[in-house]
């Protein structure tokens, strides 16, 4: 299934609102992950999503792999992303 920048996009922020609206980071019985590994997870998923973005730019240019590239770097986001919401959960 391919994916817009622009769905990538909203994708990351309907995630962005998940994770703050179901952290637990203000729940005393809730996970407490300390604010710069926060920063750090979240500063690697923004670089990966640079990342995706690059390669599709470079795809919509006939840049050839680059697409392949991207899906495989879009997997590398949703996995972050997953592994970030399931810590912040307690799971």
């Amino acid at each position: 299934m391919k994916i817009t920048k622009n769905q990538l996009r909203r994708i990351i922020r309907e995630e962005k609102q998940k994770l703050l609206k179901e952290s637990a980071l203000d729940d005393p019985g809730g996970v407490s992950i300390p604010p710069a590994e926060l920063i750090a997870r979240l500063e690697k998923i923004i670089g990966l999503v640079a990342e995706v973005d690059g390669y599709l730019t470079s795809a919509m240019r006939g840049e050839h792999g680059t697409s392949d590239a991207a899906f495989d770097t879009n997997g590398d986001v949703d996995y972050e992303l997953k592994q970030l919401l399931g810590d912040l959960k307690g799971l």
